[in-house]
C-alpha cells in the first residue's frame, strides 16, 4: 500500500493557481517553480485532489517551457514519497528501468538480465508497467508475462524473490508498488506528448538493498546523463549507470562504439567510452533486428516498427529465453554486453572483458534459463510427441480437471468440463480448433473459449500453452 500524505486542500488549490499563473504564460514569460512547489503541486495529482483540466496544464505547460531542475527533483520527491518501498534482505540491489513506453523498433533483450546477472551472484530487480505514452511498445511486462513470469508481485513479494538463493532477481510493476501515480494513466494518455513523469518515473526506488543500492537505466538524447544522474543522487543511489542505448534502453549499439556515464558512491558522473569489438561483439545490426514472422511496418517506409505488441513480445519471451540456453546471436551479445558493463562498472569483474566471459559461460551452461524457469508459472504437462493429432488428455492441477488438445498439431489446454452441463470434453470429439461436447453438441473454440453452438452459452477457460524442450507447458494462471 503506498504512504499516506496528508494535503491542506486549500493550500493546495491557492498553490495551484499560483503555480499554474507562473508556469503557463507563454515561452517569454513563463517563470520557474522551487522543489516544495514542484513537489506539492504533483502531490496534489497523485492524491487525485486537483481538478483534471489543472492537472493537465500543470504537466503540460511544465513540458512546454522546459522543466527545471528543481523542478525535475521536486516531481520525483513527490512520486518517492508515494511509493510502497521495502528493503530487500540482501547486501546490494540493482535495480533496472527501460523506457516505460517500451520497445517498437526492435525486439529487446533487456529483460533477461535479470536471471543472467543472478547467476553471476547479483540481485536485479526490474520495474515498469503494462503501456504509457509516447510510444506505447513492447515493455518489460510484456516480455516477462510472456516468458510465464509473475509480473504482479507486491514490492515485498518481489524483495523476497531477490532474497531467495534460487531466484535472485524480480519484476515489480508501478501498479504495484505506486498505484497513485500507475492511477494517472488516462490523464496521461490523454495529454498525448511526453510529460515530465515519462523521465523522473523509472528513479521510484521501490526495492533497496541492505548496504547499497544501485540504478541503470538508458538515454538517446545528450542532455539526459546529468539529469539522471542528479535525479538518482536525490533517489539515495549509491551507484548510477546511465547508457546511451537503442530506443533509450540499456543495450548499446551491437556494431560501433558507445558511451555510458556513471557515478560511484554518489559521487559526480565521468562517462566512459566502450566498443563491443573489444570484448569479442561483431554484429551487423546494430540491435536485435525484428524477426520477419512480426507483424511490423512496410520496408521502405521509415523507420520498421511492430505493429503487434502482442507476437513482438512472445518472440522477445522465446529469443530470450534461447539466449539464456546458449544460442548465439544479437540478444545473446546484448545480455553480455550490458551485463557486462553492470559487473565491471560495479567492481564485480575487473574489466568488461573478463565480465563478458563470464556471462557468456554462464548463458552457455544453461544456467540462466533454469533460474528464469524458477520464476515462471509454466508447468510442464506432456511430451510434446505424447499426443497424435485430433488427441487429447485429462488432467488436474491444483483441484482444477484441465483438458490437453492436440488440433491438427497445434495444442490447447482449456478446462476440462463442459459449462452447460458438468459433463467430460474429454469424451467428445475435435473439429478444427474446436472441441464438442457430446452430451448436447456444444461446440467451444479451442482458443478463446468461447461457445460456438448452443445449448451452451457460457465460455471454457483457455490458458498459454507453450512447446519447449519436448515438452508441452502450460500456464495454469494465465487465461487466454
Amino acid at each position: 500500500m503506498n504512504k499516506a500524505v496528508d494535503l491542506n486542500r486549500d493550500e493546495l488549490d491557492q498553490t495551484m493557481i499560483s503555480i499554474i499563473q507562473r508556469i503557463a504564460t507563454g515561452p517569454d514569460l513563463s517563470k520557474d517553480i522551487d522543489f516544495d512547489e514542484a513537489r506539492l503541486g504533483m502531490l496534489g495529482l497523485l492524491e487525485d485532489a486537483v481538478d483534471p483540466v489543472r492537472a493537465a496544464i500543470f504537466l503540460i505547460a511544465l513540458r512546454m517551457k522546459r522543466e527545471s531542475r528543481e523542478e525535475n527533483r521536486g516531481i520525483l520527491q513527490a512520486i518517492l514519497d508515494t511509493t510502497d518501498r521495502v528493503t530487500a534482505d540482501v547486501d546490494e540491489v540493482i535495480e533496472l528501468a527501460d523506457p516505460y513506453d517500451g520497445y517498437n523498433r526492435t525486439i529487446p533483450a533487456s529483460p533477461f538480465l535479470g536471471p543472467l546477472l543472478a547467476e553471476a551472484g547479483l540481485h536485479l530487480v526490474s520495474h515498469g508497467l503494462d503501456k504509457v505514452g509516447p510510444k506505447y511498445g513492447i515493455t518489460f511486462r510484456h516480455v516477462l508475462e510472456a516468458a510465464g513470469v509473475d509480473v504482479n508481485l507486491s514490492s515485498a513479494e518481489a524483495a523476497k524473490r531477490l532474497s531467495d538463493p534460487s531466484l535472485g532477481w524480480a519484476y515489480v510493476d508501478q501498479a504495484s508498488f505506486n498505484n497513485k501515480l500507475h492511477n494517472m494513466m488516462e490523464l496521461r494518455q490523454k495529454i498525448i506528448k511526453r510529460q515530465v513523469i515519462t523521465t523522473v518515473e523509472v528513479l521510484a526506488n521501490p526495492i533497496r538493498g541492505k548496504n547499497k543500492t544501485h540504478f541503470v537505466t538508458g538515454y538517446v538524447h545528450k542532455p539526459y546523463p546529468p539529469v539522471y544522474c542528479d535525479l538518482a543522487r536525490l533517489a539515495n543511489f549509491d551507484n548510477a549507470i546511465i547508457i546511451r542505448g537503442v530506443e533509450g534502453g540499456v543495450i548499446p549499439s551491437l556494431r560501433q562504439a558507445g558511451k555510458y556515464f556513471a557515478y560511484e558512491n554518489l559521487g559526480e558522473e565521468v562517462g566512459v567510452d566502450i566498443n563491443p569489438q573489444e570484448i569479442g561483439i561483431s554484429q551487423e545490426a546494430r540491435c536485435v533486428p525484428i524477426p520477419e514472422d512480426v507483424p511490423q511496418t512496410a520496408k521502405g517506409e521509415g523507420a520498421i516498427t511492430v505493429t503487434d505488441i502482442k507476437i513482438g513480445a512472445q518472440r522477445a519471451a522465446e529469443m530470450g529465453m534461447a539466449a539464456l540456453r546458449g544460442e548465439k546471436g544479437a540478444t545473446y551479445d546484448s545480455l553480455v554486453y550490458t551485463g557486462a558493463i553492470i559487473m565491471s562498472q560495479l567492481g564485480k569483474a575487473d574489466s568488461l572483458k573478463a565480465a563478458a566471459d563470464q556471462l557468456r559461460s554462464i548463458l552457455d551452461s544453461g544456467k540462466a534459463a533454469r533460474a528464469c524457469s524458477l520464476m515462471s508459472n509454466f508447468i510442464a504437462i506432456a511430451a510434446a510427441d505424447e499426443l497424435h493429432a485430433n488427441e487429447m488428455k485429462a488432467f488436474e492441477h491444483d483441484g482444477r480437471r484441465l483438458l490437453l488438445v492436440n488440433a491438427n498439431g497445434e495444442f490447447y489446454v482449456v478446462d476440462e468440463m463442459c459449462t452447460h452441463e458438468d459433463y467430460s470434453l474429454a469424451l467428445g470429439c475435435i473439429k478444427g480448433n474446436r472441441i464438442k461436447c457430446s452430451l448436447h453438441g456444444s461446440y467451444f473454440d479451442l482458443a478463446t473459449g468461447a461457445p460456438d453452438d448452443e445449448p451452451a452459452d457460457e465460455p471454457i477457460c483457455s490458458y498459454k500453452v507453450k512447446v519447449e524442450d519436448g515438452q508441452v507447458w502450460v500456464d495454469p494462471t494465465a487465461k487466454r
